[in-house]
């Protein structure tokens, strides 16, 4: 069952992998596409920007290309004297650099950017850069500046109302409460960076703060929680772009596989994170890696596996100066050194956990940020003091404009009194001149109706006749099919009896027949006649000429 799971995991993966390579595949024609362009372009500023985009797109396909092009933007831009391209450059570089692990190039690079930034009055990326620098700092000893650039990267984004970053600030500060062991805090500080996120920002921007609720619920074992938010993580995987990101996440996951003993798919997102670090060198995820190893091989029992791996990370970490989970690290190799009976060892590294959280200055950090949260009580309660002197006014104000509200409604009152009396008369007089108007109509009403009765007499008694006349056309054809047939019935006959066998009759014989066809012809066309007559008669048109006879 468990090597069913695992593999059905494994499909699941591959299949991201295959839309991550779509994906990649989309950044390298953006990328081609500037390659193109920058081959006819003379302009330096332009060459800088397009030098620059490529560093970025690359940011999601390879860091060391990504390194490449920003510096050929900075190289360029120094050359040129194109000072907020030097500035975007130094950013990328120092980006790339804290990708790859070079904590220290990351934080020359954003410190040489924000001179820059700051003579351009470019407020969105002094924040940002400001951002940059609290997390490369919370990798290294000085935690402390780290919480100095976020509250600082805080100040600005508040009056800009810059959601986005307000969320990333939440997110950092969730994660020094992290490392403070404040429970409440840090989980209260992640979920206000969930919420002030804008609806329409990416998925992918808030998904890296759920997985850092996840971690801190299964540091506290809260599995339920836990694994309802890295179920979540996990249906978003497939929309990031970054390997980088990808590669964070996945050691992130395996923390509850770890915690709650399925090993099997512990070992799978490890395994799956490697692949990513192997491919693109992210020293820091890769000291996460063995961090995370470490602990899985410590939950199986497997002490002496444990602790080379704890060790592999601390040495990794020590080349790249990032000390931030030292502490842990050192406390979870005590417990393997309990375990196989090296109490000296377990009292040597309790003591090194110690003195990694004194040297994080953690006690420091903790009154910086007590002092900030008395700071912004402070501030709160001056605001809400001013707000309520503000709606103490605003009453009074609006006391004011009721009272003259009241009297122009009186006025008002009055004038409307005035206007439904004028209205009134007006109404009076336009009905009386309407009702002799209806008077007229009805007498006008009253003639048509007289006038419409006698039409219709005419009408019926037109009818009538109509009637009479259908009745003479009918009997006229009737008389016409009757009388006429016979008569055309001996013409007809004798006309092609002579047509037909002419030569089989004598003269006298023939004579005979043509005097019976002309007689018949005689009476047919007199028939005919009278019928007309008649058929005259009877539809009125016969005028009379009526006299007095003896």
């Amino acid at each position: 069952m468990k090597h069913l799971l695992r593999k059905n995991q494994s499909f699941a993966i591959f299949l991201l992998f295959l839309f991550i390579t779509n994906i990649q595949a989309q950044e390298q024609r953006i990328i081609d596409s500037l390659h193109t362009i920058n081959a006819t372009e003379d302009s330096p500023e332009k060459l800088v920007d397009n030098y620059n985009l490529i560093a970025y797109s690359y940011g999601n396909i390879s860091t060391d290309s990504s390194l490449k092009y920003s510096r050929l933007a900075r190289d360029l831009a120094q050359s040129s004297q194109y000072n907020h391209g030097l500035a975007v450059s130094y950013s990328y570089i120092a980006r790339a650099s804290m990708q790859h692990g070079y904590l220290l190039d990351a934080i020359t690079n954003f410190k040489l950017s924000l001179p820059i930034y700051w003579e351009e009055e470019d407020s969105l990326n002094i924040l940002d850069t400001y951002r940059g620098l609290s997390y490369v700092y919370s990798y290294g000893k000085n935690q402390k500046q780290s919480l100095i650039y976020n509250l600082k990267s805080l100040d600005i984004a508040l009056p800009l109302k810059d959601s986005v970053s307000l969320s990333t600030i939440y997110n950092n500060l969730g994660a020094i409460y992290m490392h403070l062991r404040n429970y409440e805090a840090s989980v209260s500080n992640f979920q206000k960076s969930i919420d002030i996120m804008p609806e329409n920002a990416p998925i992918t921007d808030v998904i890296p703060t759920y997985s850092n609720i996840a971690v801190v619920q299964v540091e506290h074992k809260r599995f339920e929680e836990a694994n309802k938010n890295f179920n979540y993580v996990k249906s978003h995987l497939h929309k990031f772009l970054s390997s980088y990101m990808k590669a964070y996440l996945f050691t992130s996951i395996s923390t509850y596989y770890t915690e709650t003993e399925k090993f099997d798919s512990a070992f799978m997102y490890l395994d799956s994170a490697k692949q990513i670090i192997d491919t693109n060198h992210y020293i820091q995820i890769e000291s996460r890696y063995y961090r995370r190893l470490g602990e899985l091989y410590l939950k199986q029992n497997k002490y002496k596996k444990s602790l080379a791996y704890f060790d592999k990370c601390i040495a990794l970490s020590k080349s790249i100066e990032m000390n931030e989970e030292f502490s842990a690290i050192y406390r979870k190799k005590s417990e393997a050194y309990s375990k196989i009976g090296d109490h000296t060892k377990a009292f040597e590294s309790l003591q090194l956990a110690n003195q990694s959280l004194d040297s994080l200055n953690h006690n420091n950090i903790a009154n910086l940020l007590s002092e900030y949260e008395i700071e912004q009580q402070i501030k709160d309660e001056l605001k809400r003091k001013r707000l309520e002197k503000e709606l103490l006014e605003q009453k009074l104000e609006n006391e004011n404009i009721r009272a003259k509200s009241k009297l122009r409604m009186a006025i008002g009152g009055i004038i409307l009194l005035i206007l439904i009396f004028v209205i009134g008369i007006f109404y009076f007089l336009r009905v009386r001149k309407n009702n002799a108007l209806l008077k007229s109509q009805h007498k006008l009403i009253e003639e048509q109706k007289s006038q419409l009765e006698e039409n219709i007499e005419k009408l019926e008694l037109n009818e009538q006749n109509l009637k009479v006349l259908n009745a003479t056309k009918d009997k006229f054809f009737s008389i016409i099919a009757h009388d006429l047939k016979s008569p055309f019935t001996a013409i007809i006959g004798f006309t092609d009896e002579l047509k037909n066998n002419y030569k089989e009759y004598s003269d006298p014989e023939r004579m005979n027949m043509l005097h019976i066809i002309a007689n018949n012809s005689q009476l047919t066309f007199k028939l005919l006649e009278n019928l007309l007559a008649w058929a005259n008669s009877q539809s009125g048109h016969l005028n009379l000429n009526k006299r007095k006879l003896e």
